[in-house]
């Protein structure tokens, strides 16, 4: 069973000098991008294997036709301080029966995944009235998700079940943010 863990980024592996942090921020011209690195701990007693590819165009067989493959979802969610969630963009995982699209991942042993979402995806869409009015900060979990996905054709039409493998598993952690406190708005933790 895989737990996602928030942690600091590995020096030399910062998108940006400002923050020694799991979070980290950047503009750009959709929105703020919040950059994350989550560790996942395997703290089962057997070898687990899990998605390790970006894109789906790596895991798609090269002939149109019917095929299963492996989705892993890392959703990242704000929590405020009344104790409000907002889920976040989620990141996606791909992997398939080909061997270099799975992680092997030993009893004990962990991976580190660093990926990024957007803020302007809240589903509120104002995200200063889901902040905390005093502290102008929120807390950061986030939730792993293991998928067996079936791509068939039906009466013409292509289908994709998803079936649930695992139970889902919230990180073991969350991380104070706070927002607005940089120059030019970026998230930033202190």
């Amino acid at each position: 069973m895989l737990f996602p863990t928030n942690r600091p980024p590995r020096p030399g592996n910062r998108a940006s000098s400002r923050s020694r942090s799991a979070v980290e921020g950047m503009e750009n011209k959709a929105g703020v991008t919040l950059i994350y690195e989550v560790r996942l701990v395997n703290r089962s007693d057997r070898t687990v294997k899990i998605p390790w590819k970006a894109s789906p165009r790596d895991i798609e067989p090269s002939k149109p036709g019917p095929y299963e493959y492996k989705m892993a979802s890392l959703a990242p969610r704000f929590v405020n301080a009344s104790g409000q969630s907002e889920a976040l963009e989620p990141a996606l995982i791909y992997g398939s029966d080909a061997p270099s699209t799975m992680r092997e991942v030993g009893p004990g042993q962990s991976v580190t995944i660093r990926a990024k979402t957007r803020l302007n995806s809240l589903r509120s869409g104002d995200l200063a009235s889901f902040l905390s009015i005093k502290q102008n900060s929120v807390n950061l979990s986030v939730l792993w998700s293991l998928y067996q996905v079936s791509f068939t054709e039906q009466n013409g039409q292509y289908h994709e079940t998803f079936v649930l493998t695992e139970e889902e598993n919230p990180s073991t952690n969350t991380m104070p943010i706070h927002l607005g406190s940089q120059a030019g708005g970026s998230p930033s933790t202190r």
